[in-house]
Parts: structure tokens; C-alpha cells; sequence
């Protein structure tokens, strides 16, 4: 009686905490900005905020949860539609043999270093190993490049393989979100005997669900994506046609989830189909809007499920992973970087490959939904440790690097 008396007051609450987390995100993201660190250090602590405030005063009633729930998945959504908009397919493309051995490199290593510490130093299942594997294997691009770009760096030549490497490792951690997603329910699954061929079989559907999307996608980008954008700008140059393109970005996020797939994987593509288009991926500025409305309720509601009571044992999983996360950026993009670039070039690469935000909070996301045997409460805990401070202290060492260079030119 008392559950159902008090649901009526769901509703406004839920707006008034959606309302003031809108103004507070705004408001952290221009302070955060100003002493140059990354906003979603603000969001994360607006969650565990809420979260320690419930405590105290319940006030996420299992509808709010739901409600702020959905807001996180629009938020998955509209991140990985921009993080596609701004890849542009066919400049990494041609980018590609030009920063591929650093960008393997430092895929392959960081991946490793990551399941060894989960593994033999953490003595972890496989398949949190696997998601904390993936996990950092990507980099944050827009730490790195706003201290470029601040420091007059991002047009010179260091500054665009940078780039040309953070946004490859993007692409390639999104496809191994994807890959993963749809084949650790059957390892959680199979039996030992049949695990290889059960992964087998799935990974073959998923290949053929990724074909059969992938030309879905090819044939909008070529006969539908122009002529939509040209229409949604005839109605009214600005508003409409940025909602028009991220309604049509979510309508296939949506369709990716309902083939069984990733939708964060789907927004990708979608972003990926307008960037291709030089008319539509103008529009990555103004579409920001979207961005910064829906993108800050995902880290936010990271911050919701981490669990407090745990951060005491998520200290040394913590530790292990921020040094497996440098450790395995830093070789894995030094050592190839020497073979293309000066020593002093290479340095300042593998450190702006260090930064985990974003993508790397995705797949731990991704595994968090799973349950604890999938992502553990003091792994989940640990990688947002590692996010936080890798996101803090690279920004500050390759500002001071940076500041110590002349500036280069193209």
C-alpha cells in the first residue's frame, strides 16, 4: 500500500532528478573544462552521489532506476553515434597503412597486459578476463586531443597520427565489444568440452549478422543518406536536420539490438554512414547538443551501480589494473612508434594512448549487466579507478611534454 501510494510521486521525481542533473552536468563540465580535466569525472560522482543519497532519503524507487536506466542506453546510443560521425571510414581507411603498426601494437599489448593481470596476478575467470582485455584496449580520443589542440599541437604531423591511432583503436574496440557481447553467453553456457565449437558456431552467426547489417548500412550510405540529409535541410537548415540524422542514427542502433546485436555497435555503424557524407558530418558540432543532453546520464549511471561498500577491495584489483592499462599503452605503442617517428614523437604518442574513458566504461558496462560472474562488483569498481586516473594524470604529464616541445609543423 505503501509502495503504491508512494509511486505516484515517481514521475516528478524522476524529471526533477533527470532536470538537476542536466544543470549539474553543464555546470561540471565547464568547471572540469577550465582546470582541464575530463567531465566525466563529474558525471561519475553525480552517480555515486545519488546513490549515497538514497541511502539517506530513498529516492531511486525501482521506476526511477528504470527510468534513469533508459536515459544511460540513450546515452550509450548517442556516444557511439559521435564516436562513428568523427571516425569517417574513408580517411582511417586511407590512414590505415600509415598508423596500423602502432595501432597494433599497442591493441595486441594492452590487451595482453590486461588479461595477464587479471589472470595470473588477480587469478580471475576467463570471462571477466576477456571483458577487462577488451576493456583496454581502447583510448579515450578526446582527452588527448583537447591537449593537442590546446597546445597548437593537433594540426602538426605527430598531432594527426595521434589521431590517426586513438580513432583506430575506437573501431577496433567497438568490433571486439560487439564480438564479445554475443559470445560470452555461451561461454557462461557450454560445458568445457563444447565451449570451442559452441564459440565457434556462435562467432560464425555473428559474422553473418554483421555482414547482413553491414550491407544494410552500405546501401542506406549510398542511395538514402545524401538525399535525407539534402530533404531534412530543405525543411529548416539547422534543428531539423540534426534531429532528423540522430533520430535515423537511433532508429539503427535500434535495429542492431533487434538482430540480436550490440546497439552501441549499431549506433556506431550508424555514425559511421553520415560521417562518409561531407554535408552531414558538418553537423558534428550542432549535434553536440544531443551529446552533451543524453551522454553524461551513461557515466552517470555508472556511477549509480557502483557499489561503495566494496571500493576497500577494489583498491589492489584497482592498482593492478591502472599499471597493466600503462604498462601495456605505453610499450605497445613506444616500441612500433620507433620504428616511424623520433624517440621524442614516439613518447608523446604512447602517452595519448593512455587515457580510458568512454569505451573502455562501455564494455565493463556491457559485462556489469551480465552479473557478478561476468564482471565482478570490485573489478567493475577497479576499471572506474583505472579510468579516473588514467583520464587525470596523462592529460597532466603530456601537457607538461607538449609544453616543453616546439611546436611542429606539418
Amino acid at each position: 500500500m505503501l509502495a503504491s501510494s508512494n509511486s505516484q510521486f515517481d514521475t516528478p521525481l524522476l524529471i526533477l532528478l533527470v532536470g538537476g542533473l542536466v544543470v549539474l552536468s553543464i555546470l561540471a563540465r565547464w568547471k572540469l573544462d577550465q582546470i582541464g580535466l575530463p567531465s566525466l569525472l563529474g558525471y561519475l560522482g553525480f552517480g555515486i552521489g545519488l546513490r549515497l543519497i538514497d541511502r539517506a532519503v530513498p529516492i531511486l524507487t525501482p521506476n526511477v532506476m528504470i527510468g534513469l536506466g533508459e536515459l544511460a542506453e540513450l546515452g550509450i546510443v548517442a556516444l557511439l553515434f559521435q564516436v562513428g560521425m568523427k571516425s569517417h571510414l574513408d580517411g582511417l581507411l586511407r590512414q590505415l597503412r600509415r598508423a596500423r603498426l602502432i595501432w597494433f601494437g599497442n591493441v595486441v599489448f594492452s590487451g595482453l597486459c590486461g588479461f595477464a593481470a587479471c589472470y595470473w596476478v588477480l587469478h580471475l575467470p576467463l570471462v571477466p578476463c576477456l571483458y577487462v582485455t577488451v576493456a583496454l584496449t581502447a583510448t579515450s580520443v578526446g582527452i588527448p586531443v583537447s591537449v593537442w589542440t590546446e597546445t597548437n599541437r593537433m594540426q602538426s604531423d605527430d598531432g594527426e597520427l595521434m589521431l590517426d591511432v586513438a580513432e583506430l583503436d575506437d573501431v577496433s574496440a567497438v568490433l571486439l565489444i560487439a564480438v564479445l557481447v554475443a559470445v560470452i553467453p555461451t561461454l557462461n553456457e557450454s560445458d568445457n568440452g563444447a565451449t570451442l565449437q559452441a564459440v565457434i558456431t556462435t562467432g560464425g552467426w555473428v559474422l553473418l549478422k554483421f555482414a547482413f547489417f553491414g550491407v544494410v548500412c552500405l546501401l542506406f550510405s549510398k542511395y538514402a543518406e545524401r538525399p535525407m540529409t539534402r530533404f531534412s535541410q530543405r525543411i529548416e537548415p539547422l534543428p531539423d536536420a540534426i534531429l532528423m540524422i540522430a533520430g535515423v542514427g537511433f532508429m539503427i542502433a535500434a535495429l542492431a539490438g533487434l538482430l540480436g546485436m550490440s546497439m552501441a555497435l549499431g549506433a556506431f555503424f550508424a555514425g559511421l554512414i553520415f560521417s562518409r557524407d561531407e554535408e552531414s558530418a558538418n553537423i558534428d558540432v550542432p549535434y553536440d547538443f544531443v551529446y552533451h543532453l543524453l551522454t553524461p546520464f551513461f557515466f552517470i549511471g555508472i556511477g549509480l551501480h557502483i557499489n561503495v561498500d566494496v571500493l576497500s577491495t577494489a583498491i589492489v584489483p584497482g592498482f593492478v589494473l591502472i599499471v597493466a592499462a600503462v604498462t601495456g599503452k605505453v610499450i605497445g605503442t613506444l616500441a612500433p612508434a620507433l620504428r616511424v617517428t623520433t624517440a621524442a614523437s614516439a613518447w608523446l604518442l604512447a602517452i595519448s594512448m593512455v587515457p580510458r574513458a568512454e569505451i573502455a566504461m562501455l564494455v565493463m558496462d556491457q559485462g556489469r549487466q551480465l552479473g557478478p560472474r561476468a564482471v565482478p562488483p570490485e573489478l567493475y569498481t577497479g576499471m572506474v579507478l583505472v579510468c579516473a586516473v588514467t583520464s587525470t594524470v596523462a592529460p597532466i604529464v603530456l601537457r607538461r611534454m607538449l609544453g616543453r616541445e616546439a611546436p611542429a609543423t606539418s
